[in-house]
């Protein structure tokens, strides 16, 4: 073995590095030191398209049932609009029956969302995949199935 700055003697000549090489990729490194150990580099990339896909479905749908507030940013259910004072009474009833699902649509659709970007958050972390009541790994196929999954299934 050659000595270098990041060797000190044992005695004799034998010498003991300080680091030593390890075949990974810094993300890979990242992944195996914190967390989403049981996922290939490959499979969280599927699953991060996957997410981003859905996430942008996700928007578009938000899109057409409602409309993000400017001030807060969270999304609130709209339907077509009121006519006027001289509407007819008939439209007025349909117009408050669609906003009503709109809006239920419209709270479904943006805790998925938010689901969803807390996802995203977790693997640029590298705690995606990890079951947030008792910190367990979440089973590759449960992830499959559900990307954005929180929770082991023992705790779904």
């Amino acid at each position: 073995m050659v000595a270098s700055a990041n060797t000190r003697p044992l005695g004799g000549d034998r010498r003991v590095a300080f680091f030593t090489v390890v075949p990974y990729t810094f993300f890979e490194l990242v992944l195996y030191t914190f967390g989403m150990k049981h996922l290939k580099q490959n499979e969280i990339e599927e699953l991060r398209g996957a997410l981003e896909a859905e996430k942008d479905a996700v928007e578009e749908e938000l899109a057409s049932h409602g409309r993000q507030q400017s001030d807060t940013g969270d999304w609130q259910g709209s339907s077509a609009g009121f006519e006027g004072e001289e509407a007819d009474p008939n439209d007025v009833a349909d117009q408050i029956e669609e906003l009503g699902i709109n809006t239920a649509l419209v709270e479904e659709l943006e805790q998925r969302h938010k689901d969803i970007e807390e996802a995203l958050e977790k693997m640029d972390n590298g705690t995606y995949g990890t079951c947030e009541e008792c910190g367990e790994e979440i089973p590759a196929d449960r992830l499959e199935a559900n990307p954005a999954a929180r929770t082991c299934v023992t705790h779904a």
